[in-house]
Order: structure tokens, then sequence, then C-alpha cells
């Protein structure tokens, strides 16, 4: 009870740092109590609002993927079940109703659905390679209401199998017509990253994918980090205008059928764009980050406790164990150098796509030419071939938004043909 008292007593002082805290607490109170305490406190003390959170449960996994950029985390990096219950705690009290579980592979996390069970009346959707959705799992995921999204990833046929290194496209097939027999309410969404051993195969995959009725594909480049760093020299793809002409005739047959799911091409079209669509032209706004993704007001959380802005920049911001809660590990992860940078500081500002791209991906332009302030090379390389390939074959409500949202008077971004130039620029 004396303890209990001067804890409490250094609690309600208000001359002491309650961040500087746990260091004393940490010799009197296991860790996963301090967690709890000090959370508890904090959540009464700090304010700060998120409405989504990313959450890697485990490193583990049971592929190799040839281009995975989160290959440095292993089945040594994965959340306690005690740990996890006080996060998901945590985030609901800052505001999260939104989760997303990934990996590794989340279905490798025992304790999965014990942490889902926990996020009653939110939204909550699983980011997975697809290999173990057997029957009896979808049954199993049918019974949690707030499961409302499965993000699969499916790279094509043979490219597929050659790239995601112990999956088979046609078991994965097979799983997602399952999925939508069996959950037939449940949001479908396929993630493919284009690679050279699949891009021929893109066109068939949108109709096999367009024949099942998902409900959105998601299409993307690989990150230069992790393995694909190593096995660059046999994935790359050909010139960049290869690669958009593929996608003009994706385009193509997507409108000619209607739209019928929606569809997200990073840096080349993203059909939310135009839902409800009330502008005609696009404004970027100097003083803004030119990160897309922090302004999701989310974070993401990695299995070995850092926080970065999104899954796939590793940069980490702080760590939940070294500041002892999410909350702290947030206000800190705040003060970064990172949430400083802004538009109109980046040579972007000059650009005649400034509009539309806002300087692009931030994890691309610090993978490929290893500066956070730095143009996005992917889109100063795609966005001049997009305007003369995809913008012509758009809908003329969607392409009279881009073609007025260009700034004329500014310079076109040196293209550059092929990935490999971006190294020659370095």
């Amino acid at each position: 009870m004396i303890l209990c008292g001067s804890i409490l007593h250094l609690f309600n002082n208000p001359h002491n740092d309650p961040l500087k805290l746990p260091v004393f607490l940490s010799y009197i109170i296991p860790k996963q109590k301090i967690f709890k305490y000090f959370s508890s406190f904090e959540s009464m003390h700090l304010k700060i609002a998120k409405t989504g959170a990313h959450i890697e449960l485990t490193g583990r996994c049971n592929l190799k993927c040839k281009y995975c950029y989160n290959q440095r985390f292993s089945s040594k990096d994965e959340f306690s079940k005690e740990t996890l219950i006080e996060v998901i705690e945590q985030c609901k009290k800052i505001g999260v109703k939104n989760f997303t579980f990934s990996g590794g592979e989340p279905f490798l996390y025992r304790n999965l659905f014990d942490i889902i069970a926990l996020c009653k009346n939110c939204y909550v959707s699983i980011l997975t390679n697809g290999t173990l959705l057997s029957e009896k799992l979808l049954y199993k995921i049918k019974e949690y209401d707030q499961i409302k999204e499965l993000k699969i990833s499916l790279d094509g046929f043979e490219g597929h199998n050659k790239i995601r290194v112990g999956s088979k496209s046609d078991s994965i097939i097979q799983h997602i017509k399952n999925l939508k027999k069996i959950l037939p309410d449940c949001f479908i969404t396929i993630n493919t990253i284009i690679t050279k051993e699949n891009i021929k195969e893109l066109q068939k995959l949108y109709f096999l994918l367009r024949d099942i009725g998902i409900q959105q594909w998601r299409v993307d480049m690989p990150f230069y980090e992790g393995r694909y760093k190593q096995n660059y020299n046999s994935l790359k793809y050909p010139s960049f205008e290869k690669i958009v002409k593929t996608l003009q005739r994706i385009l193509v047959a997507y409108f000619k059928d209607g739209c019928p799911f929606k569809l997200h091409i990073f840096n080349i079209y993203n059909s939310k764009m135009f839902e409800n669509l009330k502008i005609k032209k696009l404004n970027a706004n100097l003083n803004a980050h030119p990160c897309a993704y922090n302004r999701r007001n989310t974070f993401t959380l990695k299995p070995d406790g850092s926080i970065t802005v999104c899954p796939s920049l590793g940069r980490p911001l702080s760590n939940i164990y070294q500041h002892k809660s999410v909350i702290s590990a947030l206000k800190l992860a705040e003060k970064h150098d990172f949430f400083r940078i802004k538009l109109k500081d980046m040579t972007c500002k000059k650009c005649r796509y400034l509009n539309i791209c806002e300087g692009g991906c931030r994890a691309d332009a610090y993978y490929w030419v290893g500066s956070l302030n730095a143009a996005d090379p992917l889109c100063c390389s795609l966005l001049p071939l997009v305007e003369k390939y995809i913008w012509p074959v758009l809908p003329k409500e969607q392409r009279d938004l881009f073609l007025n949202s260009i700034i004329r008077t500014n310079r076109t971004p040196n293209r550059l043909p092929e990935l490999d130039n971006i190294f020659t620029k370095k």
C-alpha cells in the first residue's frame, strides 16, 4: 500500500515529468504492467487523435517473395497477446475505428482472433498472402462481424508463382472464389505488384478479377528495399513506356466494362478520386506535407514496436517499448523531422504536374534517391507518359480534371526511360 501511494504521488505531482516515470518504475514493476498503468495515465493527460492503425502483428511469413521490402523481420519479431490488448485499448481511446492487421502473414499469429474480438464496432481489414485461406478459416472469419475486408496478394499466374515463392496462383484464385461464396458481403481487395515476370499477364488478370467479382484492385510497383534490392537485376521490368501502354489497355477494357470494381494504379489512376466529384481542378497546398498517407490520420506499428508513417517506409519515428506506450510514442513521433517537410520546400513546386502528384511517394523518394525531401522519381518518369497515353482514354469529366490541373507555365520533369536510369542519376 505504501508503494502504491508513492507511485500515485509521483503521477499526481505536477512537478514530475510523466514521460520519465517509467524509467524508475521499470525497477519495481514488470514491463507489461508498466505498459498498462502508464498508458492509462497518458490517455487522460495527452491529447492525440487518430482514426486508423495498421498493425503488423508478426514478422513470421510462410513465403519468400522476391520483392518483399519487409524481410528484415522474422519470427522473433512478434507482439505478445498482452501487449496487443493494451495497444488496441489505447488506439480506441485516441479515436481509432479502422484497424488493418498484417505481418509477415497475420494468419500465422496464433492470437489473431482474440485481438480482433477486441475491435468490436470497428472496421477491420486483414492483409494476407492468401495461402492459408482454407474453407475452415473462412468460416472462422465469418464469425466476426467487424472483419469487413480481406486484402489478398495475387500477382498473375506463372509470374505469381515465380515471384511469390511458396505460393501458387491456382490455389490463391480458388481461395478468392471460396471467399466470395462463404462471405458474400466481405470487401475483397486484390493487391498486385508489377515486375518483369508478370507484366504480360496483367490484362488476363484484370479479366479474371472482373469475372470473380472483387471489390477493388490495387496495382503498384516494388519498393527498392529488402529482397527487391537483392533481386533487382532479375526482376526489373522494361521501360516505363511499356508499363504505361500495358495499363492503358487495361483501362480501356475497364471503362468498356463499366468500371466493375474500384481501381487504384499507383501514380497513374485512382477511381476513388472521381466518386462524388464536385471539383474541376486539383490544387496542391504548398504548405502541406507531401505524404498522402500522412493525411489519412493513421499510423503503422511494426512487429518490433516501432512506429512508422506507413507500412512501406520503414524508417522508425519512435517505439512503443522504448516510450512505454502507444500514446507517448505517437506524441514523440509527431515531433520527428519527417513532419517538417513542406511541398513548398521541394523542387516539385515548379513542376507541370504539381497539383496532380504533390511530390509523390516519400518511400519511393527515399529508397530510390536517398532523400525524404526529394521528388519521387517514379512520378517524374510516369506522369509525362500518363498525360500522353492514359488521360486520352479517360471519360471526359476525368480527363478534363487532369488537364485543368496542369500548370502549363511550369517545367516538365526530367523523365527517366527506365529504373536503371535512376541509379545513373544518383
